[in-house]
């Protein structure tokens, strides 16, 4: 947990500096590019991340997230839909 929030830290201080570096260096285009480059690098990192983890771990990530969704959708419900009658 302390690695996690040491690194969305760092993440969060450096992050504005260097999109605005890239910004100015690359144009907004590349930018999008580079970032799009980024994205797809680290969804493809956890997808293998995820395949190689004990069906245990999978499982329990699962339920995890199934909680998760179900609290914010309790803490802030979806627009256009009635929560009581």
């Amino acid at each position: 947990m302390g690695a996690y929030s040491m690194s969305l830290s760092i993440s969060l201080t450096i992050g504005p500096w260097m999109g605005t570096q890239l910004l100015a260096l690359l144009g907004p285009v590349r930018v999008w590019f580079v970032m799009f480059a980024l994205g797809a690098l680290a969804a493809s990192a956890d997808g293998v991340l995820r395949a190689s983890a004990p069906s245990e771990i999978r499982c329990s990530r699962r339920w995890i997230l199934a909680d998760i969704i179900s609290m914010a959708t309790e803490l802030c419900p979806p627009r256009g839909t009635i929560t009581s009658a």
